[in-house]
């Protein structure tokens, strides 16, 4: 018995081929939806944490202190607040001993109670740190506005000591000049 194909086979074949072509293209395309749900499901977590992340550090003080240079050789601790909301209870200790900052400008000024965003102290700088080059350490602790959240950051810095300049050749026609040169610069 010999197979006979008529055209309405032929159709069916084709229709059978067409579909089976349809369904393997459709279950590529659900993977790739389904690949697409998923990253934009992280996406989506990650926009989340990011929202929360700003949203408590809106809420947090952020405190910096370094030692700025004022003419020639006096020198201040500059305690600032570069966070969103004001620092309360602030306070500076030094662990490694206090040879610069003067004792009663500490008292007089800490704890403070609160430093508003983008003010600032100054503690003046005086003893050792005019004549020595010196690493002072310092630490500052501060309460933020959420309930239980203090911090506390640790600074280091050095301030140069002051030099010499050469004194300039016999005859320039200058007088001899024996100024101070000037700091390199502080590090935080």
């Amino acid at each position: 018995m010999p197979i006979s194909l008529t055209p309405s086979d032929v159709v069916a074949g084709l229709a059978f081929l067409l579909s089976a072509y349809a369904t393997w293209k459709t279950v590529q395309f659900n993977d790739r939806q389904k690949s697409l749900l998923e990253s934009q499901e992280k996406l989506n977590q990650r926009l989340l944490e990011k929202e929360d992340a700003e949203s408590i550090s809106d809420k947090k003080a952020d405190l910096g202190a370094t030692f700025i240079k004022l003419g020639s050789s006096n020198y201040r601790l500059k305690i600032w607040n570069k966070g969103k909301v004001s620092a309360r209870n602030v306070a500076v200790e030094f662990p490694e001993g206090n040879d610069c900052i003067i004792e009663s400008e500490i008292g007089e000024k800490f704890p403070l109670e609160v430093l508003d965003t983008h003010q600032s102290v100054e503690l003046i700088a005086a003893g050792l740190c005019n004549i020595f080059s010196v690493k002072v350490s310092r630490r500052v602790h501060w309460a933020g506005w959420i309930k239980g959240s203090y911090s506390s950051r640790f600074f280091r810095s050095t301030i140069p000591r002051r030099t010499r300049r050469a004194a300039p050749k016999r005859g320039a026609g200058k007088k001899a000049d024996w100024g101070r040169s000037k700091p390199r610069g502080f590090c935080v």
